[in-house]
């Protein structure tokens, strides 16, 4: 809960400080308070403390499990914020953005720590409300304002889904409490079974919007295109993480009396998502969609962590977010850079000839679509090593089959971008000028992203 406390009241701080004409200090303040959170979180980690937030109707809880899942949204967090200080340099915005993310990753902290479907449904909202702000944030583009505008309604459309889903949950179990929930469905008579099974559908549907899997992935390209390239990257790690974290947490403790009912369900979604992602990443010219499209794939070997259950721990599905979320911040990063005086520069075409123009960009790029492909040693590797485990020993291997056709597409189009910064003449594309400092947090993000293909206790 501590954690809670001070990024609340970092936000609330960081919107004082524009009342108060501080702007100066409002990046020092967000800095001052992500790592406080994250000194407590992971001091709560190693004493291994547990705490249950009002006992007798448990609303929040703060375990090993939790805490894990915050610990990787906080560092993700503090990476996104020193990857993407030019984000920040117009010092009459800086305040209303920061304000937005911090309350969106508070949002996210709810939904990775909940125990009661209201606190669930309030981190939702509190984490997809600014970013319907934040997608439509740039002002003078078009392409931004449209992506404000479909994310705005496919997710007020799939909130509405969501909290339908809670409330039929709510009526046939008599309670928003997820081990009261599983208590229910246990002593619950046959014939009331397909009542809670189609609630769990429905809250499938809206959950599944969030994760941008298929055959709710519509939104997801344009919405990626459109907003800003930080805001992009924020939402594929930031958003992901707490979505995938809290559908793990309901369908395999609140539902898992269900799983004979969900789980072909969501091996369905799963192999759409990874057929309907790769596929459709092949077909893009603009690396900005083509990431879309990937992170669509990467949604479906999320859910294989869910169909995985108790075979795959949920520490394992936060190492495989934190790997995820590493390659995608370094790959969305160098493309804001190179694109950062022209929309244009997302085309593929923009990174001919990279690798001698700027060795460093290229480098950490080819790393990052390396860890996405799954291609060892980086951690991406490891990461779908342990889905495509979990998943066989909870006695399913057609899902497997199709994440390896999947993973196979993939590297296509990923050395599609490589092929072209390395063998390619250089592009006619303007060299970013970085500060030391931004090749600094690269290269760390990359070497990373190594190491913990390499030694996987890192990430824990």
């Amino acid at each position: 809960m501590k954690e809670l406390i001070i990024l609340v009241l970092t936000g609330v701080l960081v919107m004082f400080s524009e009342i108060l004409r501080s702007r100066s200090f409002t990046r020092p303040l967000v800095w001052l308070g992500l790592l406080a959170a994250l000194g407590v979180t992971l001091y709560d980690r190693f004493l291994g403390a547990t705490e249950t937030i009002f006992p007798e109707f448990p609303m929040l809880t703060f375990n090993a499990t939790t805490l894990g899942f915050i610990q990787v949204l906080l560092v993700l967090m503090l990476l996104w914020q020193w990857l993407m200080p030019r984000f920040f340099d117009r010092a009459e915005t800086i305040t209303d953005l920061q304000a937005l993310v911090i309350f969106s990753l508070i949002g996210a902290v709810c939904m990775v720590s909940f125990d009661d479907l209201i606190i669930f449904f309030l981190g939702l909202e509190i984490l997809s409300i600014p970013l319907y702000v934040l997608a439509a944030s740039n002002k003078n583009s078009a392409l931004s304002n449209e992506a404000g505008y479909k994310y705005f309604l496919m997710g007020a459309f799939a909130s509405a889904l969501t909290l339908m889903g809670i409330a039929l949950l709510y009526g046939a179990t008599g309670s928003f409490n997820m081990s009261q929930i599983s208590a229910a469905i246990a002593r619950m008579p046959a014939q009331n079974i397909s009542f809670v099974s189609t609630a769990a559908m429905i809250l499938m549907a809206g959950l599944s919007f969030k994760i941008a899997a298929a055959p709710f992935h519509f939104w997801a390209p344009d919405v990626y295109q459109g907003a800003p390239t930080p805001i992009t990257a924020f939402m594929a790690v930031i958003v992901k993480t707490a979505a995938i974290a809290a559908m793990y947490h309901i369908f395999n403790n609140g539902l898992g009396g269900l799983a004979g009912d969900w789980l072909p369900i969501i091996a369905g979604i799963s192999a759409l998502s990874i057929l309907f992602g790769n596929i459709g990443a092949l077909l893009q010219d603009n690396v900005k969609r083509m990431l879309a499209y990937s992170s669509i794939a990467h949604a479906g070997y999320m859910l294989m962590a869910v169909m995985a259950g108790q075979t795959y721990s949920a520490a394992n599905l936060s190492f495989y977010v934190a790997g995820y979320g590493l390659a995608s911040l370094a790959a969305f990063t160098v493309l804001y850079h190179l694109s950062h005086n022209n929309a244009q520069n997302n085309e593929v075409s923009a990174f001919d000839g990279l690798g001698k123009s700027h060795p460093v960009l290229a480098a950490v790029m080819a790393i990052a679509l390396i860890s996405l492909a799954g291609i060892p040693p980086a951690v991406g590797f490891m990461g779908k090593y342990q889905i495509f485990a979990g998943v066989i020993q909870r006695g399913l291997i057609w899902p497997v089959i199709v994440g390896v056709i999947g993973s196979l597409i993939s590297v296509y189009y990923y050395f599609r971008v490589i092929v072209a910064m390395y063998t390619k003449p250089q592009s006619s594309v303007q060299t970013p000028n970085m500060t030391l400092a931004e090749e600094a947090a690269l290269l760390f993000v990359a070497g990373l992203i190594l190491l913990a293909g390499i030694f996987p206790g890192v990430l824990s």
